[in-house]
């Protein structure tokens, strides 16, 4: 058990953060917090959000998950970054790796 500790906190140290990230919640407008963080700096990586990373989601955070929804044929298109979006960001993220 001692080993597997240290493999996972040697793993946690050379494994860039972002190749460990996977979105688990839903996301909306006025949301806050680490996950938009997360979210601005994937939608950033897309090339579809220029804006600042403020943790913040609203318009410009919206207007870019619209963005990644509609070239990602992801339907309705309406801003929300729920199960459907976040299932297909991970996909994204793991082929990343």
């Amino acid at each position: 058990m001692k080993n597997l500790s240290l493999i996972l906190l040697l793993a946690a140290t050379i494994i860039p953060s972002s190749a460990a990230a996977a979105f688990d919640v839903n996301l909306k407008y006025g949301s806050k917090g680490d996950a938009v963080v997360e979210l601005q700096e994937f939608l950033t990586d897309q090339g579809i959000y220029s804006g600042p990373i403020t943790g913040n989601f609203f318009s410009l955070t919206r207007t870019a998950v619209k963005k990644f929804q509609t070239l990602n044929n992801i339907e309705p298109v309406a801003g929300y970054f729920g199960p459907i979006s976040r299932a297909r960001a991970n996909v994204i993220l793991s082929l990343s790796d």
